[in-house]
């Protein structure tokens, strides 16, 4: 594999967000990733956190370690119970 062939492959992931209301009737954010694969969606988890530094964090670590998109539903649930963890301690 030549090094253009594997930038082309490359995965990136970016922060995405959804507008929702919650139980209580009141607006929030809540931010999600995709897996970018040639520009093209390869994996999204919707609904991650209203916590963007957090799931921009995600993004950033994902990338830089390329994650790939199969393991990214796995990988997102483990780093949401380690957040609970540190935020209920």
């Amino acid at each position: 594999m030549t090094i253009e062939q594997k930038v082309n492959t490359a995965v990136v992931y970016n922060v995405v967000f959804q507008e929702v209301i919650k139980e209580c009737g009141e607006p929030a954010r809540t931010y999600g990733l995709q897996a970018l694969v040639n520009g093209e969606v390869a994996q999204q988890v919707l609904d991650i956190s209203v916590n963007s530094v957090f799931v921009h964090n995600l993004a950033k670590k994902f990338t830089e370690q390329q994650l790939s998109p199969k393991q990214l539903l796995e990988v997102v649930e483990e780093f949401i119970d380690v957040e609970e963890v540190s935020v209920n301690v």
